[in-house]
């Protein structure tokens, strides 16, 4: 249990590394769904859900955190493409 509690604690101070523009509870909420990515193996909304312990609530903030505006996509994609060029 530990490992899994650890896992997105390690995942949203990547995140608020790569991210430093997102605000705190972005990150952890990124890196929650991340951790829930990685346990799952997909990106399936619905898969990724059943990982979180409230699963109607997960897929609540799925939704919102994609349809964040602050969240651009491009940004997102800038942010990942620098840290893996370093």
């Amino acid at each position: 249990m530990a490992l899994q509690d650890s896992l997105p604690t390690r995942l949203s101070e990547s995140i608020a590394f790569l991210l430093p523009w997102a605000y705190g509870h972005q990150h952890k909420v990124i890196g929650a769904f991340v951790a829930a990515i990685i346990e799952q193996q997909t990106a399936c909304q619905a898969q990724v859900a059943r990982y979180c312990s409230k699963q109607e609530a997960a897929v609540t903030r799925v939704s919102r955190l994609l349809h964040h505006e602050q969240l651009d996509p491009r940004l997102l994609a800038d942010a990942v493409l620098l840290q893996a060029l370093h």
